[in-house]
Formats: C-alpha cells, structure tokens, sequence
C-alpha cells in the first residue's frame, strides 16, 4: 500500500507539471488561432476554427488547476486537494468525449457549409463596401495555395470577372507577384506555372478536416493521461484514514 501510495503520489506530481505546461500550449494555441483566423472572420465557416480556439483556452484554465492542484496534493499530502484534482480531470475528461463525440456528428455538415460559404463570400470580392471581405480573400488564396471557389477559372464567372476583368484573376492566386502578368491568364505560356491553379473550396475543406483529424488523434493521448491521473487521484484519496502520511486539510 505504501509503495502504491508513493508510486500515485509521484505520479500526480508529474501529471500535474504536464497539466501545467499543456496551460501554455492550450493558451498559446488558443490564442494563435484567434489572432491568425481573424483574417476570415467574414467566413461563417471560420466558426469551425473559433470554436476550438474559445475551448482550447478554456480547457486551458482547468488545466491550470489540475496541474496546480496535483502539485499541491503530491507535495503535502492533502486529500482536499486530491479530491480537486480528480474533479477537474474528470470534468476535462467528459468534456474531450462530449466535443469530439459533437465534431464527428457535425462532420458531415462541413462540405456544405465550406462550399455554401465560400461561393457567398468569393461573390462580393471588390464589391463596393467588401473591403474586409475582398482582403480575406486574398488572404485566403495566398496561404491555402489556392484560386477561385472549385479552381481558378471560376473567377471568370464571378461578379470581380464580369466587371472589366475578363480572363484574369486577383493577384493574390500569383505563386509571384513580380512575375504574374497582372493576373492575366491569356498571357501565360503555361497557367500552372504563374498561378495557384486548384480551388480554395477543396482546400478549406481538406484544411478543415485535417484539423479534426489532428484533433482526434491528440485527444485519444490525452484521455489515456486523464485516466491516468484520476486513477492515481482516487488511489491518494480512497487511503487509510490510520495511514501516517494522511493529512485531511
């Protein structure tokens, strides 16, 4: 008992200076996300990105005190504590099977959330009044290597491309600014090689499900080091009142 007792113990020290550190990453993940997607905001679809963000920090101030809590029980002994520590990994774990129980259900709606969305939002693309939605755009093209909703003719038939800019398309579908005769496809010896050629359609939807793949795959460790700590939390708790390391407060 008392080699099971030390052994938990040294256990929920490290899990909590794990919990401690995953503080920062979740905060610091959380918050880039936050900052690099404010560039589509105009995007309903980017919902999908501020959700996690918004329950990563979150999930981030349980962490918070998990880890200081575990620390705190490992060191003095305290089954308070102890008890503290369970209860927050335990909300923590009920609360990664419930949001990746939710993602999955919602899967299948994103292909036509991204595709609805992304045809709206492409439609007012230097539309008078669309500034931010004309620069997320671009902004868009430019970091997924895309062009166009389903690929790079489809500026052509939009609004921008009917409005004095035939067989062209924005600068930011260029793999170089300097080198992309203005956008001009009917200039180009070979599309390919001036243009991002595939659409942004495809792309933010295989962005978006590589995502939730990532995510799945991060949650099954996690919920492996959850049980791991409300084992060892239940084992520090659940001892021997008579046991000489007890301590009630």
């Amino acid at each position: 008992m008392k080699i099971t007792l030390c052994s938990s113990r040294t256990l929920l020290f490290i899990l909590g200076l794990v919990f401690l550190a995953a503080t920062v990453v979740t905060w610091g993940l959380g918050g880039y996300i936050l900052a690099t997607y404010k560039q589509i905001s105009q995007f309903s679809v980017s919902s999908l990105t501020w959700v996690p963000a918004i329950v990563m920090i979150f999930v981030g101030v349980i962490f918070l005190v998990a880890g200081v809590s575990g620390c705190v029980t490992s060191c003095n002994k305290n089954r308070i504590c102890s008890f503290t520590f369970f209860l927050f990994v335990f909300l923590t774990f009920v609360a990664l099977i419930t949001a990746t129980v939710l993602v999955f259900v919602y899967k299948g709606q994103i292909d036509d959330m991204v595709a609805k969305d992304s045809n709206m939002t492409f439609d007012g693309y230097k539309q008078p009044g669309k500034e931010e939605l004309s620069s997320q755009v671009d902004f868009v093209q430019s970091h997924l290597l895309c062009c166009g909703t389903d690929n790079y003719t489809s500026w052509e038939y939009s609004n921008w491309g009917q409005h004095n800019h035939s067989h062209q398309v924005p600068l930011s579908c260029c793999k170089n600014n300097t080198e992309c005769l203005n956008g001009n496809v009917d200039r180009m010896p070979r599309v390919s090689d001036y243009i991002y050629v595939e659409g942004c359609i495809p792309k933010v939807r295989e962005f978006l499900q590589q995502n939730l793949r990532y995510l799945a795959a991060g949650t099954i460790g996690f919920l492996l080091l959850l049980f791991l700590g409300m084992l060892a939390s239940c084992i520090v708790f659940c001892r021997k009142e008579e046991n000489p390391y007890f301590n009630l407060a």
